[in-house]
């Protein structure tokens, strides 16, 4: 595996910049907080939000633990170059998504005194993290490309 991504990162350090299609990106980065959105909206969610924040922080903190057992101190730089983006503005973004559908799929339980959803309040609460996911594309496409190849080119090549 060292191996492999030794010849990735030399491509990717050698091309300045891959900027992947914008879609990809779209959807990369909403996603989760779409799927634990959409799950709030069930009973379901009371137990399949725990899942998906799970999940994804097993997810996220399996690839960079690799990265940084694989190639140690660079290995933390590149983690910050492939998951920043993801890290300071997606995920968070995902805990104020889960927070409100988990709030919201205990009303729907069986049993529980269930409170009228108040759209108007919640799009209110949600419209932050719309412009935070924006922003984290647009950040995605533009400045994490460059970020990456030179990281890859300045501390990667073995």
């Amino acid at each position: 595996m060292l191996d492999y991504l030794q010849q990735y990162f030399r491509l990717m350090g050698a091309e300045n910049g891959f900027e992947p299609p914008l879609l990809d990106t779209i959807w990369d980065l909403v996603r989760w907080p779409l799927a634990a959105f959409l799950l709030g909206l069930t009973p379901v969610g009371a137990v399949g939000v725990p899942l998906i924040m799970g999940g994804r922080g097993f997810l996220l903190s399996y690839a960079a633990t690799t990265f940084v057992r694989l190639f140690h101190l660079p290995g933390m730089v590149v983690v910050l170059a492939v998951f920043g983006v993801t890290v300071f503005l997606a995920v968070p973004t995902l805990f104020v998504v889960a927070a409100d559908a988990f709030r919201q799929s205990l009303n729907r339980l069986p049993g529980a005194m269930s409170s009228p959803v108040h759209w108007t309040q919640r799009a209110r609460a949600l419209a932050p993290c719309a412009g935070l996911l924006t922003l984290a594309v647009a950040l995605q496409q533009t400045v994490m490309p460059v970020l990456f190849s030179t990281v890859c080119t300045q501390l990667l090549i073995i």
